[in-house]
Parts: C-alpha cells; structure tokens; sequence
C-alpha cells in the first residue's frame, strides 16, 4: 500500500465515525428563575429607581409573561419572563446568565436576545433608546 493511499484510508476511517453532537449535562444545581423569585428582582431593582426611571418603567413595563427562546439546538425551546416591551424590542431575564437583557420578538413571539445588560436600569435605557419615532 502506498503512503497516500495510507492516507486515503485513514481519512475515509475517520469521515465513516459516528458523529454525535457532545452534550454537556447543566450545573445540577442551576434551575430557571421562577416567577416569586423574579418578582423579587423586579421589586428590588424597581426600589432603587428614581422618579424618570419609574416614568421609563411605567411607559414600557408590561404585564410579566414568558416567551419561547431557542438558545440552542441541543437544549429545545425554553421559556423566558418578558418584562417590558417597545415593538419588537423586549427586556428579558436571562436566567442562564443570571442578569438582564434586550431581545427582539420575532414573528412567533421568540426571544432572541441581543444584548447582555446587567442591570434592570441598564435594560431599561437600552429599551428606550430603541423607541424612535
């Protein structure tokens, strides 16, 4: 046998493997934020506001709903608390990453986060600037 076919058999042995995506199994600790626990969130950060953030909060916070996300393949559709909302534009709670955040609705009403935030204040601000006339 020649080196290149050595090559090509080596090669064709390689591509005829099973390909099997690796899942990794969640922190068994980790769990989405309940709806308790995000009203207390909500309540927390909503304290420490002043009276313009109110006045933001008052003119895009939307009753707390959840919405689907497809944050990947491997996991399916979850679901996500929408908080307030501009059009298409929304802020979420972003339990995987333990901190909130500006999505946009698509058509069907799914998430798809956009921006990270940090903070309710932050998501907020961002959320308005998107409010163009």
């Amino acid at each position: 046998m020649s080196d290149r076919s050595k090559g090509r058999a080596h090669f064709d042995w390689e591509m005829k493997q099973p390909m099997h995506p690796i899942k990794h199994a969640p922190d068994p600790g980790w769990g989405p934020v309940s709806r308790e626990e995000l009203d207390v969130l909500i309540a927390s950060e909503l304290g420490g506001f002043d009276d313009t953030l109110l006045s933001v909060w008052g003119r895009y916070g939307v009753p707390v709903r959840a919405a689907p996300i497809n944050r990947s393949a491997e996991w399916g559709l979850e679901k996500i608390f929408v908080v307030a909302q501009s059009g298409a534009h929304v802020v979420v709670y972003d339990n995987d990453e333990d901190q909130w955040a500006l999505g946009r609705l698509d058509a069907r009403d799914k998430v798809a986060v956009q921006s990270l935030c940090g903070d309710l204040r932050s998501a907020l601000s961002r959320l308005a600037k998107t409010d163009t006339p």
